[in-house]
């Protein structure tokens, strides 16, 4: 019943925040009449204005209105901007050059974040006072007006300021926290015992670490697909709370899986006996199998099937991390680096029962009483990232 009111807490708490009205977000851009790439974006601001009533478009045509070109310079000066490119669009004291998929990303982002924070109008303060203006004192008193507006208290964590957290820690909890997964870890240490008594350990360390990289480079390739499809479809409000509400989802399921883990020990509901035996008598064959290179081809289909297995167990951390990802707004190497992260915080406890098992030649799991936390931690995160997809996504976007 405590753990009920508590999340009825936290719900009301960011829920309350969805009611702010949202504040009107200038866009200004500069463009040429002889420019395709600012063709396509005078489409892409008539259509997005007319599809959002807080948005307000305005366009100067710079190449033969020699006013605004003027302005054009002022407005780039302000924003430390040395080029002399167009299009240049600017978002409240956001300066954005050229224009591409990500720069049309970064418009539906600033447009997105300054409906409900402060921001200082740059274009329309060059205006009124005619000359340059300084973009670390409009910086520095945005800081100071939005730094506590990033701050919230929180049931059970306290005052949380999402300023301070970095997305490499972000990408730690939650792939360590998806990794505990009872679906496939019986698999593991099953599978760990087959190899154990087959009395050669050389096979045993080849054959495991086979199957671990396997399974880990199959969760990364599941792990690119979300986030492209969450790259793709950036600009869509609908899919951040498509996203948020399975988060919520997930996150009442874990919570569930806890309560009924106080009574009683819970498995994995997604492997019924039947599906149990298949993997074990595919485990038991393969561990059997006097050609090494037919067992490393048979690990590799295993880490096929246990992948598939942990998938339908917790595609929701996976797709929310994705989704995380694609509104910070990254480099490609970026995206990798942060999904390998993941991925290695993620295979952490099995690489840590492998080694043990290697060492000692003996089968060690991960006891229930983690297990069954991990769904109580694991709930409550997912709950609160659910509910800021759909009412602050921007609270999303982290230090790096």
């Amino acid at each position: 019943m405590i753990l009920i009111k508590k999340i009825i807490l936290v719900l009301v708490l960011f829920f309350s925040y969805s009611m702010v009205e949202a504040k009107e977000v200038p866009i200004t851009l500069f463009y040429s009449n002889t420019c395709p790439h600012c063709a396509k974006e005078k489409e892409f601001l008539k259509e997005y204005q007319n599809n959002n009533d807080n948005v307000v478009v305005t366009m100067y045509e710079v190449t033969t209105n020699e006013e605004n070109s003027n302005l054009l310079d002022l407005v780039k000066q302000s924003l430390n901007c040395s080029n002399q490119y167009v299009p240049y669009t600017v978002v409240g004291d956001i300066g954005l050059t050229g224009y591409s998929d990500n720069v049309k990303a970064q418009i539906i982002h600033f447009v997105e974040k300054y409906q409900t924070e402060d921001f200082q109008d740059v274009v329309k303060l060059v205006k009124e006072n005619n000359q340059v203006i300084s973009l670390e004192k409009i910086k520095q008193e945005v800081n100071e007006e939005n730094r506590e507006e990033t701050k919230t208290t929180i049931p059970i964590l306290g005052q949380v300021d999402s300023q301070n957290i970095s997305l490499p820690l972000v990408a730690i909890i939650i792939g360590f926290i998806d990794g505990f997964n009872p679906c496939a870890m019986w698999i593991l240490i099953f599978l760990i015992s087959m190899l154990i008594g087959s009395n050669n350990k050389k096979r045993m360390v080849s054959l495991g670490i086979i199957f671990l990289v396997t399974s880990g480079l199959i969760y990364l390739l599941f792990m690119g697909a979300w986030l492209k499809v969450m790259l793709s479809t950036l600009q869509l409000q609908i899919i951040k709370i498509i996203i948020g509400i399975i988060a919520i989802i997930g996150a009442l399921w874990n919570l569930y899986s806890y309560y009924k883990s106080i009574h009683k020990e819970v498995g994995c509901s997604v492997v019924d006996s039947k599906k149990r035996k298949k993997f074990i008598d595919k485990i038991t064959k393969l561990t059997k199998e006097e050609s090494f290179i037919l067992a490393a081809l048979g690990m590799v289909g295993l880490a096929f099937s246990v992948n598939f297995v942990e998938f339908s167990c917790s595609a929701g951390w996976p797709a929310l991390f994705a989704e995380i990802l694609a509104l910070n707004n990254l480099s490609k190497l970026s995206y990798f680096l942060y999904l390998l992260i993941y991925i290695l915080f993620y295979m952490l406890d099995d690489i840590i029962i492998f080694m043990i098992a290697v060492i000692t030649l003996k089968v060690t799991g991960i006891s229930n009483k983690y297990q069954k936390y991990s769904h109580l931690i694991g709930g409550i995160l997912m709950l609160i990232i659910g509910i800021l997809m759909i009412v602050k996504p921007e609270w999303l976007m982290f230090n790096f």
